[in-house]
């Protein structure tokens, strides 16, 4: 399967969801699915959810919300 047809693929599976709540750690993988969830649902039927645990350095929390907000998604 080739890049264009897996990213149908992924749009349609979020177009079927109507809204989702992204897994969202502000690494390479998460970012891209949360902006291809806000291209295809709009910043109101999307949510970014990171997880923090003292494991999880603050600075790398601090960087998941200022992605987020840049993406323009709660």
């Amino acid at each position: 399967m080739n890049l264009d047809t897996k990213f149908q693929k992924l749009t349609d599976i979020l177009t079927e969801l109507g809204s989702a709540v992204v897994a969202f750690s502000g690494g390479v993988d998460s970012t891209f699915l949360l902006q291809a969830a806000r291209d295809v649902l709009g910043a109101d039927h999307v949510v970014a959810l990171t997880a923090t645990s003292p494991t999880y350095p603050s600075h790398e929390f601090n960087e998941s919300v200022r992605l987020a907000k840049e993406l323009g998604v709660q």
